[in-house]
This record gives structure tokens, C-alpha cells and sequence, in this order.
């Protein structure tokens, strides 16, 4: 018993390790400036922060604002619907 907690413990202290050197990108995200919701419409290509990623536009209803980003449909709050349309 001894034995398998001396292994797993050498296992773990060298994943350890190996995790200490990854280095995590801090300048990737890219910050655009809020959009006018009121000038959207169904289709219009959109760069959402939040989730940094484009997607487009496939349903407007009220303050909620259906996009589709890669075959995953997202709804985002009106308020929180920030990013740059092209």
C-alpha cells in the first residue's frame, strides 16, 4: 500500500511540474467598443467580448438577441451585448 501511495505521489508532483511552466496569454483578449443594438438586424456578422468569438445575428426579440456562433445558438441580453458588427 505504501508502495502505490509513493507512486502516486511521485505522479502527481511531476504532473506538477509539468503544469508550472504552462503560460497562460494575458494580452489576447481584445476589447471592441459597445454596439448600437438599435442599428442591428437578423444576419448581421457580430464580435460579442464576452465570449470572444463572431457570430451572427438570428433573432431579435426585445432585449434578448439570439446569435449563432459556430453552429452553437447563443442568447445574449440586450445590456450585455456588447462587440462591433460588420
Amino acid at each position: 500500500m505504501k508502495r502505490i501511495n509513493k507512486k502516486r505521489q511521485d505522479a502527481i508532483s511531476k504532473a506538477r511540474k509539468g503544469v508550472s511552466n504552462v503560460a497562460v496569454p494575458t494580452d489576447v483578449i481584445e476589447k471592441r467598443e459597445r454596439l448600437d443594438v438599435t442599428k442591428i438586424k437578423v444576419g448581421d456578422v457580430v464580435f460579442l467580448d464576452n465570449l470572444q468569438s463572431l457570430g451572427t445575428i438570428l433573432d431579435i426579440q426585445g432585449k434578448r438577441i439570439q446569435v449563432d456562433m459556430n453552429g452553437l445558438t447563443v442568447t445574449v441580453k440586450e445590456e450585455r451585448f456588447t462587440g462591433s458588427h460588420s
